[in-house]
């Protein structure tokens, strides 16, 4: 893939060339057999602009997929494409995204590009870097029992067709990882790619060392606020290869089948069939009855919010608890892979900065 990329790059300015002068010169040829046939048509200079028009619809197509991909718009499924819109949407999305000023940790403004980049990549090391524990408390094993046969499944070696099966129902334009290949590709050339792509994902569950090198990961801005003015405006979504996401998705699949048993009924998220609106109900209640309530006894009623809290989960913790829920050695192995081996780097104003490496935190964007 890695070798197809560098290909692909030089095909595209060696041959394939650019889109727009493309178009602009077969516009001009277009204009230029156009007034040739309005004066002395001939059989051949007809059939040259019929060529060349055949062409061009060709060309405005591959423009308009261009512009269909840059402005991440997610609505647009079905009907009429529109170029201007998805132009107009791209640049707009790009000067929202542009970070020109920041305040730092001291308040004082930066604008500086440079140091404005550093800071960046700065508080995300930072972030990400563990605080190790002083006293580490083991957990009880208070999780249900499952059968190990069961559990065994959460990482059992897919087959090809439960691999393609996981790449057809991709997302096809969604933003790729840092090898830059889309779902569409996989979803397209599976013919010629998908036996080696299929191996490739196998051989990361007999060997998770392998998931190393498909794990690496861009950090994604997205603004909280109108106007953002520190770091903590942001939150980050990963941006991870299509190859890691399969891993990720077949292991997320097979765990999916023993959730509910896993996780108490109390824990609303991330369980099939249970909805975070749950709690919402359950909580108008409780408020409206204390509101009701009459007597000397009070109640409180607390709300916690814990700041970055993916970011900052220990992954420590993380693979105390898959012990603690009994799975086996092998699927923590894999599980803990996933999660260990990325590497990081974040999107900043169209550039990347350095590689940085986490100790702790899970990744928002991960299917896993």
């Amino acid at each position: 893939m890695k070798g197809l990329s560098d290909n692909l790059i030089k095909w595209n300015k060696e041959v394939f060339g650019n889109i727009f002068r493309r178009k602009n010169d077969l516009l001009r040829t277009l204009k230029s057999l156009e007034m040739v046939n309005e004066r002395k048509p001939s059989r051949r200079s007809l059939e040259k602009e019929r060529e060349r028009r055949e062409e061009l619809e060709g060309t405005l197509w591959q423009e308009e997929m261009l512009w269909r991909q840059k402005p991440r718009v997610k609505w647009t499924v079905k009907g009429d494409l529109n170029t201007r819109y998805f132009h107009n949407c791209t640049l707009s999305r790009r000067k929202r995204n542009k970070i020109i000023r920041l305040q730092n940790g001291d308040g004082n403004l930066i604008d500086d590009p440079d140091t404005l980049q550093a800071m960046a990549k700065g508080h995300f090391v930072h972030l990400f870097t563990s605080e190790a524990p002083s006293n580490w408390i083991q957990l009880p094993a208070s999780f249900p029992h499952v059968d190990e046969s069961c559990l065994r499944r959460i990482g059992k070696i897919p087959n090809i067709e439960e691999v393609k099966a996981v790449i057809m129902k991709m997302s096809g334009l969604k933003a790729p990882g840092k090898d830059g290949f889309h779902a569409l590709f996989y979803q397209k050339c599976w013919d010629v790619v998908g036996l080696d792509f299929s191996s490739f994902i196998r051989s990361c569950f007999s060997n998770p060392s392998n998931i190393r090198s498909i794990n690496e990961t861009l950090l994604a801005l997205i603004s909280k606020v109108e106007s953002p003015s520190s770091m903590n405006h942001f939150r980050t979504i990963s941006l991870c290869n299509v190859g890691y996401k399969v891993v990720a998705k077949c292991i997320a699949n097979n765990l999916k089948m023993f959730m509910t048993q896993l996780v108490h009924p109390n824990q609303s998220s991330f369980v099939p069939n249970r909805h975070i609106t749950d709690n919402i109900i359950i909580l108008q209640q409780t408020v409206h009855s204390m509101s009701r309530k009459a007597g000397k006894k009070g109640i409180m009623l607390l709300k916690i919010d814990i700041a970055k809290a993916y970011d900052r989960i220990s992954w420590q913790f993380l693979e105390e608890t898959l012990k603690a829920a009994h799975l086996p050695h092998d699927c923590i192995r894999l599980i803990m892979a996933c999660v260990t081996t990325t590497s990081f780097q974040v999107l900043w104003n169209g550039g990347e900065t350095n590689t940085f490496y986490p100790s702790r935190g899970l990744r928002q964007g991960c299917p896993l």
